[in-house]
């Protein structure tokens, strides 16, 4: 056999190797992709598990958070907080309160600071009387309150006159009076259902006299 014939089948030869080794090598590329791929798969899978586990955990956390008897712990709470508030709001509106002096309109009988124990049930149930010290709140200043005395009631004409304070025509003594006012004031009939009042310290007191009687349900306590 000629040398020609011999380099021709040996590179027939080499041709089919190189193709068999493009066709693997591409195989091999082929499978490695797909490795690639399935690793893909199974960390989206795996990453897909794991929330809804975790979203499962929260859940079950949930559950075992608001069980039966928590819920009746919590309704028990807000009842007795409910109640609570209530009893106070009824205490306040209806038996006492307390209240703290805030100036010095009542001098010397309060001082500015002094705290009172208001009763409020026997002033709904019985009024006022004369010369009450009572606490009370002026028309249009909302729920300010004021200490001051009761100096005439409905029906009763009262009038000052040199630092002197006349009912009906009656001089009041009044011993708690340690700074009397010199300006006259008077004669003034109180309408029926309404009370006049006036501080102890008559030279530094807003009341009666300038803002005008008050209706008895102004009288808190």
């Amino acid at each position: 056999m000629s040398e020609e014939k011999l380099r021709g089948r040996s590179n027939q030869g080499s041709g089919l190797d190189v193709s068999e080794r493009t066709i693997a090598m591409s195989e091999e590329k082929n499978e490695e992709k797909n490795e690639e791929k399935n690793e893909e798969k199974n960390e989206e899978k795996s990453e897909e598990q794991s929330v809804k586990k975790l979203l499962e955990m929260r859940e079950e956390e949930k559950q075992s958070f608001w069980t039966s008897e928590r819920k009746k712990n919590i309704r028990e709470w807000i009842v007795s907080i409910v109640a609570a508030l209530l009893a106070v709001l009824f205490i306040r509106t209806f038996l006492f309160t307390m209240i703290r002096v805030d100036g010095h309109s009542m001098v010397e009988t309060l001082q500015d600071g002094d705290r009172l124990f208001v009763t409020v049930l026997d002033v709904k149930l019985g009024g006022v009387d004369d010369e009450d010290v009572v606490i009370c709140k002026y028309p249009g200043e909302g729920n300010t309150y004021f200490v001051k005395r009761v100096i005439a009631k409905g029906g009763q004409t009262i009038e000052m006159h040199n630092g002197v304070t006349y009912v009906d025509g009656e001089a009041r003594a009044e011993e708690y009076i340690d700074h009397p006012s010199g300006m006259d004031f008077g004669p003034y009939t109180v309408p029926e259902g309404e009370v006049f009042v006036m501080g102890d310290n008559r030279v530094n007191s807003r009341d009666s006299r300038m803002v005008g009687p008050l209706e008895e349900d102004m009288i808190v306590g």
